[in-house]
């Protein structure tokens, strides 16, 4: 069985969220986001490339595949995780739980963000 996920990916500089989709492996998605967050904290303050940033770490294993993943303006109805990217207040909340700082994320070591 699948375990849909979305990433919501929002700022004041988009006119609307942005949510990243992934169809399986939906329990994953957290560190996925964290993942890319570290290795993009150049562009904490670039919306359009930090959120390229984030699908690339979802996509790179299935870069040619066809389904799987997908980039919308609306929250699917069947999701179970959902991670909020605020790339203003530099916060990430998966589903209703506490926000965290991109900075307290990047306390991850380097040896640890693929496990």
């Amino acid at each position: 069985m699948s375990t849909r996920s979305q990433a919501k990916i929002i700022s004041k500089s988009l006119k609307v969220p942005i949510y990243l989709y992934q169809h399986y492996d939906g329990y994953a998605l957290y560190k996925i986001v964290q993942n890319a967050i570290i290795r993009g904290r150049d562009r904490w303050n670039d919306p359009e490339y930090l959120t390229r940033i984030i699908f690339s770490e979802m996509i790179k294993d299935y870069v040619m595949g066809e389904t799987g993943y997908g980039i919308g303006t609306s929250e699917h109805g069947d999701i179970e995780f959902l991670i909020t990217v605020d790339i203003d207040n530099q916060t990430i909340q998966e589903n209703n739980k506490q926000k965290i700082k991109f900075k307290d994320t990047t306390q991850t070591k380097q040896e640890d963000l693929y496990k």
